[in-house]
């Protein structure tokens, strides 16, 4: 049985939970996965809602990062 392969990811979190989606976002980019992360990829100007539905759209996978503190 092969490793299953994705090549990309919309990540999802709250501010509260930003530093560990910044440890998954720069984890699954060391290991070939191109990840969406706000605070990373989101253009400056951007409308916020219009460049998350693309961000969304484009991507492969969805990751909500939920805990407690958010």
């Amino acid at each position: 049985k092969g490793t299953v392969r994705y090549k990309d990811c919309f990540i999802s979190c709250s501010e509260s939970d930003i530093e560990f989606a910044e440890l998954l976002y720069k984890n699954l980019e060391g290991n070939g996965v191109k990840c969406y992360l706000y605070k990373h990829d989101m253009p400056w100007g951007a409308r916020i809602w219009d460049s998350l539905d693309d961000a969304i759209a484009r991507n492969d996978k969805f990751i909500l990062i939920l805990s407690i503190i958010s």
